[in-house]
């Protein structure tokens, strides 16, 4: 029985220095894992800030983008307008012009005489004084 117990506290003695470095390279490991995860967490804080600012950067070049497709839209609806307007005036002339091509200028010159007389008729004269001498057209 003494013979067991020295054997047991032999292995004991071998044993201990053995779990002691066994202790030591597990700490190693831990403290190497745990270092790495600050690494890595200290890489994702720095990855997420970036996306942040990108995000930001992202989110204010569309809300130019959007600030200029309006005013693109609004000048598009504007030119459309004018477009329109001169398209119409531009089929207003070309039937006055039909028309006048059609006219002779004889007849255009009886017709502007015609019209004065009856402008002239339609405009009131003003009342002429004592010492005045009244203008005739």
């Amino acid at each position: 029985m003494e013979r067991q117990l020295q054997e047991l506290l032999k292995i004991r003695d071998n044993l201990i220095p053995e779990l002691v470095e066994a202790y030591n390279v597990d700490t190693r490991e831990f403290n190497a894992l745990e270092e790495e995860h600050e690494k890595l967490t200290q890489e994702r804080d720095e990855l997420w800030a970036t996306v942040l600012k990108q995000t930001k950067i992202i989110e204010q070049q569309k809300a130019k983008l959007d600030e200029l497709t309006q005013t693109a839209e609004t000048l598009a609806k504007a030119s459309t307008s004018r477009i329109n307007g001169l398209e119409a005036e531009l089929v207003t002339v070309k039937s006055e012009l039909t028309d006048f091509k059609r006219l002779n200028p004889k007849k255009l010159e009886k017709t502007n005489k015609e019209q004065k007389a009856r402008l002239s008729t339609l405009t009131p004269k003003p009342p002429v004084s004592k010492g005045a001498t009244q203008r005739t057209p």
